[in-house]
């Protein structure tokens, strides 16, 4: 008789045991995603984003960022796939992490991680 492997595609962590016997485990696996959360988050950002100093530090980029926090927003109010909004803070985070020296880029990144983990 032949062994068979089931893939399950939506699987996020995987184990394998061998010459285990009388071993019961549990894996809790968190992927909760929580759209309310996330919407906090941005509605805070989006708050920064009208003051001077994200504009002095952004620069540039100001305009492009604030239109990326304003559609991640809506994705968010429509519930949209988790990934899709995932990529839209990534894409926020993104512009941070190459800000050195801004308090209120650093402050954005962090709460951006918190999120997505």
């Amino acid at each position: 008789m032949k062994d068979s492997i089931k893939i399950n595609e939506k699987a996020s962590s995987c184990q394998i045991q061998q010459c285990n016997r009388n071993i019961i485990q549990t894996i809790k696996i968190g992927n909760e995603f929580s759209h309310d959360k996330v919407l906090d988050v941005l509605l805070s950002i989006q708050k920064l984003s009208i003051s001077d100093e994200f504009a002095k530090d952004f620069g540039i980029n100001t305009e492009e960022i604030k239109s990326i926090i304003v559609d991640t927003i809506e994705m968010v109010e429509r519930k949209d796939a988790p990934i899709k909004i995932k990529m839209g803070l990534e894409k926020i985070k993104g512009f941070t992490e190459r800000m050195t020296g801004s308090i209120v880029a650093k402050g954005i990144c962090v709460a951006i991680g918190k999120t997505l983990n």
